[in-house]
């Protein structure tokens, strides 16, 4: 039993479901109070009343009236499709390392450890793409607030990576020492010719 491939989907789930990115408030409109907990599921499977996409309305609002870069209300699409290629990443990640750990294959582990790697890329691109902080407290006017900030869910999936990449890593090592050492190709004979 590879128990470091273990460790790592492991690892892996708790990612899935930690906090990535929160978004909370309290506004005049659409709704009085929210509260997001953004993270790969919740990317795509939230409800509507604290879901991404009346996050994605409030801070668009916000970038119309000014109070937040003017390009956050037209890239909510752009936010959206990094968020989802996240889950989408990390799903597909989970996959190939429970296919890695069933049949002790160092390629499915290191293909597990590139998309978990890119769930990370997307999730900073989701950030870079809308031209707004990755934490942030905003006061609006009377009692009126939202604020967001990353969560815990970008670290652990690094350190899945590690877990993942290393385990791919003991994966092919053991392969190498259970087929023993390579033997030296035998010398060709020479073909004599007698004239």
């Amino acid at each position: 039993m590879n128990w470091l491939g273990l460790a790592s989907v492991v690892v892996l789930l708790i990612a899935i479901s930690t906090t990535w990115w929160s978004v909370e408030g309290y506004l005049a409109e659409p709704i009085s109070s929210f509260k997001y907990e953004g993270n790969p599921l919740t990317f795509i499977w939230s409800s509507r009343k604290g879901g991404l996409e009346l996050t994605l309305n409030t801070l668009a609002k916000l970038s119309n009236e000014g109070k937040l870069p003017p390009g956050v209300s037209h890239r909510t699409g752009l936010i959206r499709l990094f968020l989802y290629l996240v889950t989408l990443s990390i799903m597909i990640s989970l996959l190939s390392s429970l296919i890695g750990l069933i049949f002790d294959s160092s390629g499915a582990f290191f293909v597990a450890a590139v998309l978990a790697l890119l769930a990370v890329a997307f999730f900073e691109l989701s950030f870079i793409s809308a031209e707004i902080p990755k934490s942030f407290m905003m006061t609006l006017e009377g009692d009126y607030w939202i604020r967001w900030q990353k969560g815990s869910g970008e670290l652990v999936d690094i350190v899945a990576t590690v877990l993942l990449a290393t385990s791919g890593i003991i994966v092919k090592v053991q392969r190498e020492k259970e087929a023993g050492p390579r033997r030296p190709p035998r010398p060709r004979r020479r073909a004599r010719y007698w004239w």
